[in-house]
């Protein structure tokens, strides 16, 4: 196999380093980051009335991470059950003390309540902790079945770019250098087709569902999604379908 250059859409994390292990040249290339809130008076207010619901749901780390600097509490004295999409969210909270009801073949925020069971939300009282970005698909499946709060904890805000990187970027697509572009997140998608307006010759590869959409939505073919949603999986998928290419 010859050594493909990979362009991964976010920041330099254990995804890359199983690439690079595999003898893959990766970029990487943050466009987006997530960040707390500036006013967490609203999370303050929650973390005084989790006693109130009968369950909260987290569908990114992000929103865990929050939660977690901001619970007052012990993970055995929370009363709502806990449920979770995604490895990282779930090891974050498992790693607190917190049992997490999940289901680890979900990959999207559908397949979670799908696989829980929306009978097991109805007459609820159901928190949701979730960033200013949403495909709304929680308040759609829930938001008639139960009563859906939603709290905002986290903001997902633009990455400032190097000019000449992104010239160096776009030259390389032209010259098909990049074989692949791997995108995490619809929000990463759709700033990287603000700024590229052509992904000539590279293959692109997403890690699940909902990214999938947004990159079919943006115009781009998909040449690989990652069967579950995870760093792991989509790190060895893509790694087989070039050993596969050669």
């Amino acid at each position: 196999m010859t050594n493909p250059l990979v362009l991964v859409v976010r920041k330099d994390d254990s995804f890359s380093a199983a690439l690079r292990n595999a003898e893959f040249n990766v970029i990487n290339l943050e466009l987006i980051e997530t960040r707390p809130i500036a006013d967490q008076g609203e999370m303050e207010t929650m973390s005084g009335r989790l006693g109130e619901f009968d369950a909260i749901i987290f569908t990114s780390p992000s929103a865990v991470e929050v939660f977690l600097e901001r619970f007052p509490g012990k993970p055995s004295e929370l009363k709502p059950v806990i449920y979770a999409l995604g490895d990282r969210a779930i090891t974050l909270l498992e790693y607190s003390g917190f049992a997490v009801e999940s289901r680890l073949a979900a990959n999207t925020a559908a397949d979670l309540i799908t696989d829980v069971g929306i009978d097991r939300f109805a007459g609820k009282k159901i928190l949701f902790f979730r960033g200013t970005r949403t495909n709304g698909t929680i308040p759609e499946l829930l938001g008639t079945v139960s009563q859906l709060d939603e709290s905002i904890v986290y903001e997902t805000v633009e990455c400032e770019l190097d000019r000449n990187h992104i010239a160096t970027l776009r030259d390389q697509f032209e010259s098909g250098e990049i074989h692949w572009i791997c995108f995490f997140s619809p929000s990463g998608v759709e700033r990287f087709r603000d700024i590229f307006e052509t992904v000539r010759f590279a293959k692109v590869a997403v890690i699940g569902e909902t990214t999938a959409a947004a990159a079919r939505a943006n115009g781009l073919t998909i040449s690989l999604i990652a069967d579950r949603a995870n760093n792991a999986d989509f790190a060895e998928q893509l790694i087989k379908q070039q050993e596969a290419i050669g």
